[in-house]
């Protein structure tokens, strides 16, 4: 038997972006590329991570893919995919989600753009996919509310 919580005033505590993915269409230098494809094999060979610089900011390399981009480039304030295919974009980013609460989405979006152009050039970058959150108190939660909670996007634009 499910325990009933008596309704109270309602009260917002939180609500935001959870999770955020940005795809970025650029054209992608040659010798970045190379650059990145030689780290990957030298994190395959030693089975972790290795260092790469785009423009004065520190990324990781990891030993395997993230989803179909080949090269995944990790940082404190989310991964980035890289793919030399022209049939996806060239990048796929997610911040972290801590990154995203700390400065918002529009900053987090502008980061990542900012230091991939230091390398890469101008970025387009479209959002893919957002996760939102909120959390309330004083809301009793039935099984009718349950359609309320996934929905498609009614608005596509510019963050």
């Amino acid at each position: 038997m499910q325990r009933q919580v008596a309704a109270g005033p309602l009260e917002e505590l939180a609500s935001g972006i959870d999770a955020l993915y940005l795809s970025g269409r650029a054209l992608v230098p040659g010798w970045f590329l190379d650059g990145l494809e030689g780290a990957r094999r030298a994190a395959d060979k030693a089975g972790d991570g290795q260092p790469v610089w785009i423009g004065s900011t520190e990324f990781e390399v990891v030993p395997h893919g993230f989803g179909r981009y080949r090269y995944c480039l990790v940082h404190e304030n989310g991964q980035i995919g890289v793919t030399p295919s022209d049939r996806l974009p060239a990048f796929r980013i997610q911040p972290r989600a801590a990154f995203v609460h700390g400065v918002g989405a529009t900053e987090a979006s502008r980061w990542f753009a900012d230091v991939l152009a230091t390398d890469c050039g101008a970025i387009e970058l479209t959002v893919s996919r957002m996760d939102l959150h909120a959390d309330f108190q004083g809301w009793v939660v039935t099984g009718e509310d349950r359609r309320n909670f996934v929905c498609r996007a009614r608005f596509t634009g510019a963050l």
